[in-house]
This record gives structure tokens, sequence and C-alpha cells, in this order.
């Protein structure tokens, strides 16, 4: 029986980073649509890369009530999304999605590294499961923990003419300094100012990871804090405070399963040249003459 070969992306982690990168374009009526074309393009192209048959997306549902408890600070920081990056997840979601046949996972107050996280679960769990989850957040390596060749994680490119780096539990390590059953203490230790989680003050990455590979774990690191070098950090561990990070960069299983592939919702095409995705529709369909797809009346690349 041939596996089942599975594309999972960290869909806000994606449109996000189109949103950011891609020239803002409307259609007539001024619905934006500039992240979910290179949201599309992203899926398609990486689909392509690992000949995945099924695509599932996992959206954020917001954070736990754990995860505020532990760090009432944790992503206070952000700004909130703008409207137009909204609109585009919430379409995403509940429009291209369905049409395309690419499962959904959302959960309300769940983020989607723990929806991708369970789906590694039981990846590991299952037979004849190929996983590839792809997304520019470095929490996910530590789905890639107990060695499973059946379970990759893909990383955005330098350069987006270049395929995405495909990582395994074996080369987490030259990729990221430390083991994936390490990431969770490494962000524990360093902190994210993305997330507004504080880490060991003066700690940088280089000195996190030696402490790592001398000692292990978090829970080692701060039994031998008296031990650790430099002498001017063994100050900064806070025992109470790491264990809190840890509370909140450790990935959970939210238990659900693996989502079957859905059939497609209406007609595809038809959608995503209702969005001005003409040139997505196009690849639904490699043959189709180019001539055929174009754009509709009031098409524009910016609001004017």
């Amino acid at each position: 029986m041939n596996p089942r070969k599975i594309l999972a992306i960290d869909a806000d982690n994606i449109i996000n980073r189109a949103f950011h990168a891609i020239p803002a374009a409307f259609t007539e009526d001024g619905t934006p649509t500039n992240a979910l074309r290179g949201f599309c393009n992203t899926v398609m192209n990486l689909q392509e890369q690992t000949g995945a048959t099924e695509v599932v997306c996992a959206f954020d549902g917001g954070t736990p009530a754990f995860r505020k408890e532990a760090a009432p600070g944790y992503k206070t920081n952000r700004k909130p999304k703008p409207e137009e990056l909204s609109l585009q997840l919430k379409i995403c979601r509940l429009i291209i999605c369905k049409s395309l046949g690419w499962a959904v996972l959302w959960k309300k107050e769940t983020e989607a590294d723990d929806l991708l996280h369970t789906m590694a679960l039981r990846a590991k769990e299952a037979r004849g499961v190929e996983l590839w989850i792809a997304s520019g957040d470095k929490d996910l390596a530590q789905c890639l923990g107990q060695n499973n060749p059946a379970i990759r994680l893909l990383r955005p490119p330098k350069k987006p003419s270049e395929p995405w780096v495909a990582l395994d539990a074996e080369n987490v390590e030259t990729f990221f300094g430390v083991r994936p059953e390490q990431i969770a203490d490494y962000l524990a230790l360093t902190g994210d100012s993305c997330d507004n989680l504080p880490g060991v003050q003066g700690a940088g990455p280089k000195t996190v990871m030696a402490w790592l590979k001398k000692h292990g774990t978090l829970e080692e690191i701060i039994r031998n804090k008296e031990n650790l070098k430099p002498e001017r950090l063994r100050a900064k561990i806070d025992p109470d405070q790491l264990g809190k990070n840890k509370t909140v960069t450790s990935a959970i299983d939210t238990g659900h399963e693996i989502p079957e592939k859905p059939a497609p919702v209406g007609d595809a095409r038809m959608a995503l040249k209702e969005l001005g995705l003409y040139k997505v529709a196009q690849r639904l369909d490699k043959t189709a003459p180019a001539q055929r797809v174009e754009k509709a009346p009031g098409y524009q690349t910016q609001r004017e």
C-alpha cells in the first residue's frame, strides 16, 4: 500500500509572510488578495517539491489559557493584525481551502503549532504516513524528536527562487545548534522577543547551545547553575521563570487525529478567478492556454 503523503501547512505563518512580501492587490470590490496569491503558490510549490497528495492547513485559534497564566506577557507586544490580513486569513480558511480540497485544522484558543505538533505525534503512531510540515517558525523543530524518517520540517529558503529546506531529526542540530528534544529548552532559555518571552538576561544563542550541549536539559542546567560559565550569568538563572517559559515553549497534544482528505467544495477555478487569482487558477489545469485566463475589469495591483 502506498503511503499517505501529507503536506501540513502553518497557514498563519505563511499567509503573514506573503502579506508582507507581496505588493497589495485587490479585486474590483476591494477584497485584498496579495497574501492569498502568495499562500496558494507557496502550497502548490511545496506539493510539487514533496510529491504530497494531501494538504492540511492549520490555522491559529488563539493562545491557550495555560500559556497566558504561565506568562501573562506572552505575545502581548504584538500589534493587532491589519484588517486586510485578517480578512485574507478568513477567506483562505473558509473559501480557498474548501474549494481546493485542502483539509483545515482550527480550534479556539489553540495555536497552529500545537495542531501541527499533534499531527506529527499521530504520524509517528501511524503506519504508511509521510508528513511534511511547512513553517518558518523554529518552535516546530521539536516535532522531529524520536527520529522518525517519515516526518520532515520544511523551512523557507533564503531566496524565493530556491526550494524550501527539508530538515529531519538528524540535521536539526546542524541547522539550529540543538537537538529536536532540546528546542523547547533552548527557547525557554534564550527567550523570544517576538513572543515577548523573557529568557536568561545576557545569555545569547551560543551560550545557551553550550549549556545544553554540556548539561542536556533545562532542568540539569538549573541544577548545575553554580557551575555555569560565564559566572556573571549564574545569578540570572531564575528556576521559577524558566519553568514557566518551558510551559509556554513546549508543544502539546491537542488530541485530534490526522484529518481525511476532503472533497473539493464547488468550482475551485471559479472561486479563484472571483478573487482575481487567475494564474493560480491556471495552475490547476496546466494545459489551459494562458490567453483564456483574463483579468476581470477593475482589477488593481494596489489601491488608487
